[in-house]
């Protein structure tokens, strides 16, 4: 019998993908050349799990989005009317109203039943609104149109009668919302997925299992949620501290929000800050909120300066997310991170300091890794390390073998044994040794 890991990611024939059997347990590295589908794994496990765990926060994100459009169409109404007092009445509905947004989908539900009255109201002080004959009428009715479900259905001809036919739609949306969050149903998660991997569609050739238990029931079509995981972070960039908003991917935004957002630790050991800040920063990383205007990452190093953390070396940023992520209390045994080329942009020297720290996360806090990596000697470390700290029987390397002559990969477990994997790097010093001939 197969041993039942914490938890089990299976996929096949996705994008580079041909097969791969990934145990979440402990620390996992997959490692294969450029192309083979490594940031394919993580970008999937993290939707996966985050969906997973956030079911309901997204059911109502996606309803207040719609909540949204039509609090502000009704605006537009408002202000096409032909009253003499026209902004008076739209900033009286702002004034109602603008709390839509900020509570349970079902107390904006019943806000926006009031808009829709409060809309109506207005409507009966401009008879000439109901009138075909007005040219405002026209395009009035195609507003509130555009904010039906079926579309097709409505015919223009009574402004009112389509506001009823909105509260109706409106009270729908509710009752799908709250059956969805009910049932668990596997269409949100397929939305996401389409949204996440919108170049190309995503086969729904994937599995998940915690403890051998199956998550994700295709047949049923029912997602159960998972006990042993409640955060999962994913890393492809130290460089999310920097990027501009309208470059964000969701994964970045997520991280950035993680960031900035204080929470009580499960544990106290100071230690492990005390050893980035003392051991590797030499300073501190925190992230300011006291100029609400200009919300900014801050360096303060040991000898009294403060810079932009934005502005610092990129290796200080890899190093300050982890720092940041311990303060904020998502360093624990119900947290899965997910770390892209963990290496990139480091010294050597850092690079088994990360490992180190790696290790140490996992050992002292019981975080869980996934982590893609190329590098020899971050592959090297994290073995070498974890046998010194006796957790190497939590250790998982995956080789991606090409599948054929296909540009297709298989996953191979290796266990904790890396030789297959460097005897893959020695291609590239045959490389160079071929490029060294320069007679």
């Amino acid at each position: 019998m197969d041993k039942s890991y914490k938890l089990q990611l299976k996929i096949n024939d996705i994008r580079a993908i041909k097969e791969a059997n990934i145990a979440l347990d402990g620390i996992t590295v997959i490692t294969g050349e450029n192309g083979c589908g490594k940031s394919t794994i993580s970008h999937l496990t993290y939707t996966l799990l985050k969906t997973i765990i956030d079911y309901d926060e997204i059911v109502e994100d996606g309803v207040k989005e719609i909540y949204k459009n039509i609090y502000l169409t009704l605006g537009r109404v408002l202000l096409s009317l032909n009253l003499p007092d026209r902004r008076e009445s739209h900033n009286q509905y702002r004034s109602l109203f603008r709390n839509y947004n900020k509570n349970s989908i079902k107390a904006g539900n019943k806000l926006l039943l009031g808009a829709i009255d409060f809309t109506i109201q207005q409507l009966i002080r401009d008879k000439s609104s109901n009138s075909i004959m007005d040219p405002k009428s026209e395009r009035i009715e195609m507003m509130i149109v555009g904010l039906l479900k079926d579309q097709k259905a409505y015919t223009i001809g009574n402004i009112s009668e389509l506001l009823v036919e909105l509260k109706l739609y409106l009270n729908e949306i509710l009752i799908n919302a709250n059956s969805q969050k009910d049932e668990l149903s596997l269409d949100v998660l397929y939305d996401v997925l389409d949204e996440e991997f919108h170049d190309k569609p995503l086969p729904k050739t994937f599995s998940i299992t915690e403890y051998g238990t199956q998550l994700i029931d295709i047949k049923e079509n029912i997602i159960t949620p998972f006990f042993s995981v409640e955060n999962v972070v994913y890393i492809d960039t130290p460089m999310v501290l920097g990027l501009p908003i309208e470059e964000e991917r969701q994964h970045w935004s997520d991280l950035s929000q993680l960031l900035e957002t204080k929470r009580t630790s499960l544990n106290k050991d100071i230690g492990f800050s005390n050893d980035i800040q003392n051991g590797i920063l030499n300073g501190d990383a925190i992230y300011s909120d006291e100029n609400l205007a200009d919300n900014t990452f801050i360096y303060k190093r040991d000898d009294g300066s403060v810079f932009d953390l934005v502005e610092c070396a990129t290796g200080i940023k890899s190093f300050s997310i982890l720092l940041m992520l311990y303060k904020n209390g998502l360093l624990n045994d119900k947290t899965l991170l997910i770390i892209d080329e963990p290496e990139a942009h480091l010294h050597p020297q850092w690079v088994v300091e990360y490992a180190r720290l790696i290790v140490k996360m996992n050992k002292q806090f019981g975080v869980t890794f996934l982590i893609a990596s190329h590098h020899p000697d971050m592959i090297s470390a994290i073995k070498y390390i974890s046998q010194k700290e006796k957790i190497d029987d939590k250790l998982h390397f995956y080789l991606a073998e090409r599948y054929g002559k296909t540009y297709n990969y298989n996953y191979r477990h290796l266990g904790t044994d890396i030789e297959d994997i460097f005897k893959s790097f020695n291609i590239a010093y045959e490389r160079m040794d071929q490029y060294g001939d320069t007679e």
